[in-house]
């Protein structure tokens, strides 16, 4: 039968044309990708930079790409204006190309899937708005994109090609994370330790303070264009004691859920995606309601995170579901969620 993939509102969403099960879904700013069983590698929504890689600039909404060339991926994700596909050991890019973020040595834009020519073998993929982070085969890391998120913070130009980004005792990782449409990342160390880079407007990176008023915004890349970012990567001593199951980013803020179900989180509260009470949060220059430090959050069982733009889903042993945000919902159907497959700035689709 067809796809049973929902949204967060329990609308059932059938893409015309599939029959296969959906294995994995990423979300993008305007536009998603996902993987079917039989591992067919789709991608639908906006094409305005050519992120659906279907060589034109013309929108799928209702329809799906399919992208024939590709027979083995192994990783995918979307970037704000970008998508990016491991197939067959080898990394593929398409859509926006400002600052670098496709690694493929210009600023062009591509509406077709490009190879990124590398000299390491790719395991996984994360796209925020203007970097991208890859994870080699062999747990190091490398980066491309704007500057000053990119974490090569003695560079003087964009990273335009994946740069091997060298900054713990042995450089090995394990997990890495940036937010959809994000401007922070996140990475997890092989020996279990936390480091950070990017803005830290809000507090998201979880470094025990708030970026200041110097603030020229997210587009500027002026080597001190504000004091909001942090270009160096930053071990955060903080949960050095947590044994650390997974990490998760936001739009603005971020998660850890360790290895006896707990959950800490920091960063933006605005929107109540913390589940912390705002008299307990900081407020940063913007008068915004926010927390600095990863702070452990009164929920417990928990087994996975996801973070959407401005919420947070929790999902406990029990396969139950809490969403933290202004609209907080429970679901206490153990059989209504079998996977969350992503979430993205206002929805979060399962199966």
């Amino acid at each position: 039968g067809l796809i049973q993939v929902k949204s967060c509102i329990n609308t059932k969403i059938h893409f015309n044309q599939i029959t296969q099960k959906v294995r994995k879904i990423k979300l993008g700013g305007y536009h998603c990708a996902f993987l079917t069983e039989d591992n067919n590698f789709y991608t639908m929504g906006s094409n305005g930079f050519g992120q659906i890689g279907n060589h034109s600039n013309e929108s799928c909404y209702e329809s799906p790409f399919l992208h024939h060339q590709f027979d083995r991926v192994t990783d995918f994700c979307c970037g704000y204006s970008f998508t990016a596909v491991i197939n067959n050991e080898k990394l593929y890019t398409c859509g926006a190309g400002d600052n670098g973020r496709l690694g493929l040595g210009d600023t062009e834009d591509y509406n077709y899937m490009k190879h990124v020519e590398t000299n390491f073998v790719p395991k996984s993929v994360e796209g925020g708005s203007t970097i991208m982070l890859i994870l080699s085969v062999d747990d190091k890391l490398y980066t491309c994109g704007q500057r000053k998120y990119s974490g090569h913070y003695n560079q003087e130009t964009n990273i335009l090609i994946p740069t091997l980004l060298k900054f713990s005792e042995n450089n090995r990782i394990s997990k890495i994370e940036v937010g959809i449409g994000g401007y922070h990342a996140i990475v997890l160390t092989k020996s279990n330790k936390v480091y950070t880079w990017g803005h830290n407007r809000v507090g998201q990176l979880g470094l025990g303070f708030l970026g200041g008023n110097n603030d020229e915004g997210d587009e500027s890349d002026e080597e001190e264009s504000d004091d909001n970012v942090i270009r160096k990567p930053t071990l955060v001593t903080s949960v050095a004691n947590l044994r650390i199951k997974d990490i998760k980013a936001g739009w603005g803020h971020s998660i850890i859920l360790t290895f006896d179900n707990r959950v800490y989180m920091c960063g933006r509260n605005v929107e109540n995606q913390l589940g912390i009470t705002k008299n307990a949060c900081k407020l940063n220059y913007s008068n915004m309601h926010c927390i600095d430090k990863f702070t452990f959050i009164d929920y417990y069982n928990i087994k996975s995170v996801s973070a959407g733009g401005t919420f947070t889903i929790l999902k406990n042993v029990d396969n139950k579901i809490t969403i933290l945000g202004d609209n907080m919902k429970n679901f206490d159907t153990s059989s209504e969620f079998n996977k969350i497959l992503c979430s993205g700035t206002d929805l979060f689709l399962h199966i």
